[in-house]
Order: C-alpha cells, then sequence, then structure tokens
C-alpha cells in the first residue's frame, strides 16, 4: 500500500526543464563549450554542487562556476518574473493527497530558495511537506538513494511505502535503489527502454491519481 509520495520539483511541479534547456544551448554557444542533449540529460536531478564538481573533473580548464551561475541567473529571472507555469495536474494532485491524508516530501536538486520561491509563487505552501531535502543538503544527492530512505524515515512510512514522482532518470535510479515505487512522468528527456523497465510511465500528473487508486486497491 502507498502511503507517502515523493515529489521532484523541476521539471515535475513546474516547467523549468523547458527554460534550463532553452538557456543550455544559449550558453554553450556564448561559453563556446560544446555539450550535447545527452550531457544535459545526464544532469536533470542533480544537486548544483554535484554537476559543478562532475563538471571541473571533466572540463579542468573551463570556467564551470561562470557558466553555471549564468545558467541558474538566467532560470531565476524567469521565476522572479512569473513565467514559469505548474505542470498540468499539479493542484488537482495535491488537493486529492492532501484531502486523502497521504504523507507528502521532496527531492530536489535545486537549492531551498528558489523551491520555497516557486512553491509560494504558485499558491503552495511548502509546509504541506514533512520533510524537503533540497540541493544543498548534506544528505547524498540523486541519483543516490540515502535522501529517499532519510524522506521515509521522517514520514515514519517503510521506503516500500513511498512513490517518488520524477521527471529525470537520476531520480528515479535513487528511488528504486531505496525500495520506493517510480513514476516517471516525462519532461525534457523521454524514457528510455531502461527506465520503462523499473518505472511506472503517466503522461502527466493527473493520472497519478488513477494510479495510486490502484495501487492502493
Amino acid at each position: 500500500m502507498i502511503k507517502a509520495v515523493i515529489f521532484d520539483c523541476d521539471g515535475l511541479m513546474f516547467d523549468t526543464e523547458s527554460v534550463v534547456k532553452e538557456n543550455f544551448y544559449k550558453l554553450n554557444k556564448k561559453f563556446k563549450i560544446k555539450l550535447d542533449e545527452f550531457y544535459r540529460i545526464s544532469c536533470i536531478g542533480k544537486s548544483e554542487a554535484l554537476v559543478r564538481e562532475e563538471m571541473k573533473k571533466q572540463f579542468p580548464d573551463f570556467a564551470v562556476d561562470k557558466y553555471r551561475d549564468a545558467l541558474i541567473a538566467e532560470q531565476e529571472k524567469r521565476i522572479l518574473k512569473g513565467n514559469i507555469r505548474a505542470m498540468d495536474g499539479l493542484y488537482e494532485l495535491l488537493d486529492y493527497l492532501t484531502s486523502h491524508h497521504y504523507k507528502l516530501a521532496m527531492i530536489s536538486g535545486s537549492p531551498i530558495k528558489r523551491i520555497h520561491l516557486l512553491l509560494t509563487s504558485h499558491g503552495i505552501d511548502p509546509k504541506i511537506f514533512t520533510v524537503i531535502v533540497d540541493g544543498d543538503s548534506e544528505i547524498k544527492p540523486k541519483p543516490y538513494p540515502d535522501a529517499f530512505i532519510y524522506c521515509a524515515k521522517k514520514m515514519r512510512v517503510k521506503t516500500s511505502e513511498c512513490v517518488m514522482l520524477e521527471d529525470a532518470f537520476n531520480g528515479i535510479y535513487g528511488a528504486i535503489k531505496a525500495g520506493c515505487k517510480a513514476v516517471m512522468i516525462p519532461d525534457t528527456a523521454p524514457p528510455t527502454e531502461e527506465i520503462k523497465s523499473i518505472a511506472t510511465i503517466l503522461n502527466n500528473l493527473t493520472e497519478v491519481i488513477s494510479y495510486l487508486e490502484n495501487q492502493n486497491r
């Protein structure tokens, strides 16, 4: 039985990944670095610290911090302008989950300040989440299982009683390693055959309601 739902934030609750994708290619030209779509997808869901650490190892002579700072600045401009839309079905799903007394958590690679800004700007109280593990946390980030295990303990449920809602491969991997169920709602990264074999693929957040009802029959 599923008792708890763990949310990703970017690309799952809010349409931020499309903004990142747009700026990713613009800044690649500006900074004269060749990073392909496979590389962009590999970064989705990871904490900012982990992305920078991996980039510095892979591109030791590149101005990683300036590049990532520029990417983040462009994203936050859009958030502050209110140009980030909520993903289809978000409010309906949150209403369902809270009215049916599911426990909620969030695991995101974004810093807590940005998460709170996104939530409050869309009229969502961050307090509906028992725990939020953000990108600045000392807990090992996705794709490691540590954050999922931590959230389950905080919510006082087993990992097998949790489902992770994700748009990115790294979150799916972490959830499965922790023993959670995983649902992928693709955004800018289509599911691979491997992901299809370990996760349930849905079209939007509204479909999560039927998924939960079927799981808990």
